[in-house]
């Protein structure tokens, strides 16, 4: 969790950089907060992207490791009228932190499950069911069958993209 936070913060720190040479250049409000929201959402992709390639992320911890350093970026974003907005952007992170730390049975309810993970499509869900594992916070495993129900609800649905990117505008 310190480094999640010391990782935060550094964000933090390229964040106020940015929005302080984009105040100084008198950019326009609505130019700024577009930008300020790119940066951020760049950012939720960047994050979203590690834990869907690097099955060594995807356990309890890191979610609590997320909830912790999201809530440090979402607090520096909500002191600034100019930023505020931008804290939508960080829905991916927030949601795959979620998925870290509860109940994996969620899945088996497509209504609950459409509920708790709004922007996370299937192909994604089903990346991070395969790659979770348990961990010194939580030592639940996940059952098989709900990963092949989950595998096989992604590869009817071959059009999700699993990675997104980052450099697409929103």
């Amino acid at each position: 969790a310190a480094a999640a936070q010391q990782k935060a913060a550094q964000v933090v720190t390229v964040l106020a950089d940015a929005l302080k040479a984009c105040k100084a250049a008198r950019l326009p409000q609505a130019l700024l907060r577009a930008f300020m929201a790119q940066m951020v959402r760049a950012v939720d992709v960047l994050v979203l992207n590690a834990l869907l390639t690097r099955q060594e992320f995807c356990c309890c911890g890191t979610g609590f490791a997320l909830r912790v350093a999201t809530s440090g970026l979402e607090a520096w974003l909500q002191r600034d009228p100019d930023t505020a907005p931008a804290r939508k952007q960080l829905r991916h992170v927030r949601e795959a932190a979620n998925f870290f730390v509860m109940d994996k049975d969620i899945l088996a309810d497509a209504a609950a499950s459409a509920a708790a993970f709004s922007s996370l499509n299937t192909a994604q869900l089903a990346r991070l069911l395969e790659y979770y594992h348990p961990d010194e916070l939580s030592s639940a495993s996940v059952d098989s069958a709900l990963v092949r129900e989950l595998s096989a609800k992604a590869r009817a649905a071959a059009d999700c993209p699993v990675q997104l990117d980052p450099l697409e505008l929103i």
